[in-house]
């Protein structure tokens, strides 16, 4: 009986530690503001398709396991595999937008306030934007980069010199 208390305790972690990453995830784009521009999705093709069938077996085993669910255990592990579904799908629709209060990178909110300096860096036929963070936020690394669509940069260079007139370009 131990073993199932044990395993039911971790299911149940996973379920809050889910939901807890779906409702910032939420929230950070409620607060960001009005998007002023979509830049990428951050997806690779193999990785996005990855993530399409995680969801799909994921959405799969949690309705399997729901609609013969007898116990409280049954339960949780449905609603387990459900909610990590639904996470795996924000992954996949997440990625970076330019928005009223900052940009918006995989789900979390870089204030304009933090972001120092900025600049491009042109990889082959691949326009890289780098943004250095002056305080860096919990889980972030100081500096990100990402790949910006050809015929985005305009518009991007557009927004982040109306956002950012006193970062330091790189």
């Amino acid at each position: 009986m131990t073993g199932e208390k044990v395993e039911l305790t971790l299911y149940a972690i996973g379920i809050v530690v889910s939901v807890y990453a779906i409702a910032f995830f939420l929230l950070s784009i409620r607060a960001s503001g009005k998007l002023k521009l979509h830049i990428t999705s951050l997806q690779k093709k193999y990785s996005m398709y990855l993530k399409i069938i995680l969801f799909v077996v994921w959405l799969t085993t949690g309705i399997l396991i729901l609609i013969d669910a007898q116990t409280l255990l049954d339960f949780v592990k449905g609603a387990f595999w459900l909610i990590l579904a639904l996470d795996i799908i924000l992954l996949v629709v997440s990625g970076v937008d330019i928005r009223e209060k900052g940009i918006l990178y995989r789900g979390r909110l870089i204030p304009w306030e933090r972001i120092e300096t900025f600049g491009w860096e042109r990889l082959d036929s691949t326009n890289r934007l780098k943004i250095n963070i002056g305080k860096p936020l919990w889980g972030f690394p100081k500096e990100i980069a990402f790949d910006v669509p050809a015929d985005k940069i305009e518009k991007t260079d557009l927004l982040l010199s109306q956002y950012l007139p006193g970062a330091v370009l790189l």
